[in-house]
């Protein structure tokens, strides 16, 4: 008698939430509701969009100024010299001259005039506010910031899978190409595959301590390369694939485990990691 009491008791106090939870949801504006499901932007657009151009009141004003009267010997500007992009500023056959400077730091007239007579080495903190009142911060701009800058150019190149870019995985993540191609570090800025492993356990530290396993594949032993299975940049496929499934993925070098055989692992045939790992 006392456990059914108690079951009683339960179930009329269940009622009793159930009552009061359903008199809320009734009591609920509709148009609250409806401004729950309404998506908000991080900042409004124009402002986003003021971030990319730097500052809208000044005018372009050309590499000779930024490389030649100041940036002529800095490691830096030597080093972009050497690059593809460098490369195309040089070259008035390249149909590229929209490749400078101010393409990604943003016009520089009144840096400059604000600049006009002071000495690098007695005004050095002076000119590092200047820059950053009048460029763009890239230490203080947000990762898709960052990654648009690039995409101006890269967007309407002929690499396909920089298409799959704003979808994924990478770019949620708030990751940004820069953090990957560094654009002021030397000619390539494409990752060579022997760099490629240090440069992605900075992040994935889980799949760099399954590679130390007994039984791993011999990434680190420089024999294949992280984008031998994933694709960076984005694909429509999971984990970045570059096939659509694990099975196509897996099979493109274990060709012995494809099949078809007379006995199937029943339904886990496409998931070769339900039993193995990295």
């Amino acid at each position: 008698g006392v456990q059914m009491n108690t079951s009683s008791s339960m179930w009329k106090f269940f009622m009793l939430c159930f009552s009061l939870a359903a008199f809320f949801l009734a009591g609920c504006n509709v148009s609250s509701l409806k401004a729950l499901k309404t998506a908000k932007t991080i900042m409004p657009v124009k402002e986003y969009e003021k971030m990319l151009l730097g500052n809208i009141s000044a005018d372009y004003v050309g590499n000779t100024v930024c490389l030649k009267q100041c940036h002529d010997h800095d490691k830096v500007a030597m080093d972009f010299k050497a690059s593809t992009m460098g490369d195309q500023l040089e070259q008035s056959t390249s149909g590229m001259m929209v490749v400078d400077c101010e393409s990604c730091h943003g016009p520089g007239s009144e840096a400059v005039d604000e600049m006009e007579g002071l000495d690098i080495k007695q005004d050095y903190d002076e000119i590092v506010k200047i820059h950053k009142e009048n460029f763009l911060d890239f230490t203080t701009l947000p990762a898709g910031a960052k990654s648009l800058i690039c995409l101006k150019c890269h967007t309407a190149n002929a690499t396909f899978n920089i298409h799959n870019w704003n979808g994924s995985a990478h770019a949620l993540s708030e990751v940004s190409c820069s953090d990957c191609h560094p654009v002021h570090m030397g000619p390539d800025l494409i990752t060579a595959p022997r760099d490629i492993m240090a440069m992605c356990v900075k992040c994935h530290m889980n799949i760099k301590a399954e590679f130390s396993l007994p039984s791993h594949h011999p990434v680190k032993e420089g024999k294949m390369y992280c984008t031998d299975c994933h694709d960076p940049h984005g694909t429509a496929n999971p984990m970045l694939l570059l096939r659509m499934t694990e099975k196509e993925t897996c099979g493109r070098c274990h060709t012995e485990k494809i099949g078809p055989y007379l006995f199937e692992h029943s339904d886990v045939t496409e998931k070769c990691t339900n039993c193995h790992q990295q």
